[in-house]
This record gives structure tokens, sequence and C-alpha cells, in this order.
């Protein structure tokens, strides 16, 4: 038994002086590197989250300017065009939002666009189904308030991270 607690005792010794050398061998290259690693560990929730808004915003305008009739279709749109320009809109946001999180440091006031940009997509879908200005189908009704359900996780996800950064 005293010779487990002694081996116990010999590993934390080992994980500690590991610790410390890590650190160590920072100091030695400049605080830069310690630096970054924790401004990155600080990001990447935001990066993250700023990726998957690309990724659904990027999927959503490709779609939109690609089957724009069939969509217009179906959620009652008279004619296809302004999905097609709201596609090409959402292309170039995605491609904005691929460059900000790619970015070495995250510019907060780029960040903090893309959050109001995100709630006026909500505000603006939810306007269209209060009004009734489109005559949207059912399904289009459903499609507007999922995909601004959508938007609204991603503002809030990226108003969350935006917050942890340092």
């Amino acid at each position: 038994m005293d010779c487990c607690i002694h081996i116990q005792d010999m590993d934390a010794y080992f994980d500690e002086r590991k610790a410390q050398s890590e650190v160590a061998q920072c100091l030695k290259k400049g605080t830069s590197q310690m630096n970054k690693s924790l401004v990155t560990h600080s990001t990447s929730l935001l990066r993250h989250i700023l990726r998957a808004n690309g990724v659904f915003s990027g999927l959503s305008g490709l779609l939109f300017a690609v089957a724009g009739g069939p969509i217009a279709n179906f959620i009652g749109l008279p004619s296809p065009l302004a999905l097609v320009v709201v596609g090409l809109g959402l292309i170039g946001y995605a491609a904005a939002l691929f460059t900000a999180s790619n970015r070495a440091e995250l510019n907060r006031q780029e960040v903090i666009a893309f959050i109001v940009m995100d709630v006026a997509w909500v505000v603006g879908s939810g306007l269209l189904l209060i009004t009734a200005w489109i005559p949207f189908t059912l399904g289009g009704k459903w499609a507007v308030a999922i995909a601004a359900d959508a938007v609204a996780l991603f503002a809030l996800g990226q108003f969350v991270g935006l917050r942890r950064m340092k």
C-alpha cells in the first residue's frame, strides 16, 4: 500500500515537472506563443460558430441561387428572382464569415456586425410572417420560421463567443 502511494506521488511529480517544462519552453520561445495559445483557446468557440454560420449561409445561398424556382413555388413567392438575389447575398455573407473566422485575431467590431446582421435577418423574417406582406404557403411559413430560428441561434452563439473573447 505504501509503495502505491509513492508511485502515485512520483506520477504527480512527473506530471508537474512536464507542465513546468512546457511553460519554460514557451517562455524561451517568447510569451507571444503562449499568448497566441491563450487567445486561440478563448476564441475557439466563436470561430466554430462563425464557421457553422458560414456553412449554413453558404449552403442556403447556393440552394436559393441554383434552385430558386422550385423553392419560390414551395414557399409561395411569385418569382424566384428575390431568392436568387438573397442567395447570392448569402454566399457573400458566408465568405465574409469564413474570412473573419480564419484571421489570426478576430475583430470584435466585425463580429458585432455579424450579430447585428443575423438579428436583422430574424426580425425581418418575423415581420414578413406577421404582416403577411408575402403570401407564404404553410410550408413557406414553416421554412422561414425554422431558418430564422437557426439564424437566431447563430447570433446567440456569436454573442456568447464574443463575451468569452478576451
